[in-house]
């Protein structure tokens, strides 16, 4: 978002100059050519349309100004020749807007959905600022994956989980009230840098629809800047009065303070995590207990917790910790593989019962390397590799991957159960599973 709006801020200086000499505007269109050209090495894609869409509207505006027609046919045709120049010459970046199997677009469009069901859920109020990523995880149907999402991909849904709907409408609210300050386009008032300035904030509020820049403090300033540019001069009186003058100065070191107090506030729980990996278990589970007083829904902190006491010999308290981490995150399948090995030496039955719910969040086609991890991790020991194999009974492809691990006295035992089961995979699989056989055989 801060590459559009300079762009599009540096074309409304480069218009602006141009008008009193043609030579003034070189700097500004070259400054404006090096961040398009940033753009397009970057693959912003959302950022590039946006840039677009905005030369557009301004020359809308342009054109509704001078209620000329011509003015907007022939920035538009500009435009539309950047465009093309852009995708001719952009190799990889044109071929994002093509999509891929790499696309996640439509990934996007899946957790739009899912947080349409959240904010169904509290349509209103929200659910409170700071929750979604907490609380994203029980409403995922339609993009559950292994990938986290820390945010719905879009800044207005963000906000309407969150604050609910009436949130939103205050902030379209205010966004209308501070954007009408750009009219009207008065002669003598910078009317094509404004102009420029107000369509870069539009841009803007439409970006935030489909992505997340106003979460980044750098974005947000530079969007406001791009507002006081847009607007009109404040009347006099209100330049002249001490009293909104010396409001703004408080507001401003209010801010300042209070940003400096949240850098200043630690991070219990990435300290509980350092402190766990160091062996120190009490501090480390002192630590996450000051973590989740402070988010007593972050699954982390109680799994860094459950570590701490499990080391400690406290397993009632330790299994009740995993589990709350296993209800906050129901989708992740490292979670449970991770507990499984801190209860592979002390409870190896509880490794399996765990174990088999990793295999269960993942789809066949993700959990072979995750089983061979287990696989590998699993003590020397038959009994505990057999259950390994009887937790994926509807596994065919994993059970032939443990076919292929296990001492060759052990296969020999299932090897008439896999051999049913060998029929139901791919030629390639079966493939392998026959070169297994053979020197089963030989031996």
């Amino acid at each position: 978002m801060s590459s559009r709006s300079a762009a599009c801020s540096g074309l409304g200086c480069a218009a602006e100059a141009w008008q009193w000499d043609w030579r003034k505007a070189l700097p500004w269109l070259i400054g404006t050519g090096v961040i398009l050209v940033a753009l397009v090495v970057n693959y912003s894609r959302g950022g590039s349309l946006l840039f677009f869409g905005a030369m557009v509207l301004w020359a809308a505006l342009e054109a509704w100004r001078r209620r000329s027609w011509k003015v907007l046919a022939v920035g538009g045709s500009l435009v539309l020749g950047l465009v093309t120049l852009v995708l001719i010459g952009g190799g990889a970046f044109a071929g994002r807007f093509a999509g891929g199997a790499d696309s996640q677009v439509g990934f996007r469009v899946l957790i739009w959905r899912d947080t349409l069901a959240l904010i169904h859920a509290a349509p209103w109020c929200g659910i409170g600022l700071g929750n979604f990523t907490a609380l994203f995880h029980f409403f995922r149907t339609a993009s559950v994956s292994q990938q986290t999402v820390l945010h719905p991909e879009s800044d207005w849904l963000l906000l309407a989980a969150e604050l609910g709907w009436c949130g939103v409408a205050l902030a379209l609210g205010a966004a209308f009230f501070i954007l009408r300050q750009a009219f009207p386009f008065a002669a003598g008032s910078r009317r094509r840098l404004r102009g420029a300035a107000l369509a870069a904030a539009v841009a803007a509020l439409l970006h935030g629809a489909i992505d997340v820049p106003g979460h980044r403090v750098g974005s947000a300033w530079l969007a406001l800047f791009v507002v006081v540019l847009a607007s009109n001069e404040a009347p006099a009186a209100a330049r002249d009065s001490w009293v909104a003058a010396t409001l703004s100065r408080v507001l401003g070191l209010l801010a300042l303070v209070g940003a400096w107090a949240i850098a200043q506030m630690p991070d219990h729980a990435a300290r509980a995590e350092a402190l766990l990996s160091a062996g120190k278990y009490a501090p480390a589970e002192a630590a996450a207990d000051r973590a989740l007083e402070r988010a007593p829904l972050d699954w982390r902190a109680y799994f860094t917790r459950a570590g701490a006491r499990a080391c400690q010999g406290h397993r009632l308290e330790a299994l009740a910790d995993f589990r709350r981490a296993r209800t906050l995150e129901p989708h992740y399948a490292r979670l449970p593989f991770e507990e499984g090995r801190f209860w592979l030496q002390a409870q190896p039955a509880l490794t399996l019962s765990v174990w088999r719910e990793a295999i269960r969040r993942l789809p066949p086609s993700e959990a072979e390397d995750l089983y061979g991890t287990m696989l590998s991790t699993a003590p020397d020991n038959a009994n505990f590799r057999a259950q390994l194999l009887a937790m994926v009974p509807d596994r065919p492809m994993l059970q032939l991957q443990w076919l292929e691990s296990v001492p060759d006295a052990e296969a020999r035992a299932h090897l008439e159960a896999i051999t049913a089961v060998a029929r139901q995979c791919t030629p390639g699989q079966r493939a392998g599973f026959e070169r297994r056989v053979k020197q089963l055989e030989a031996r």
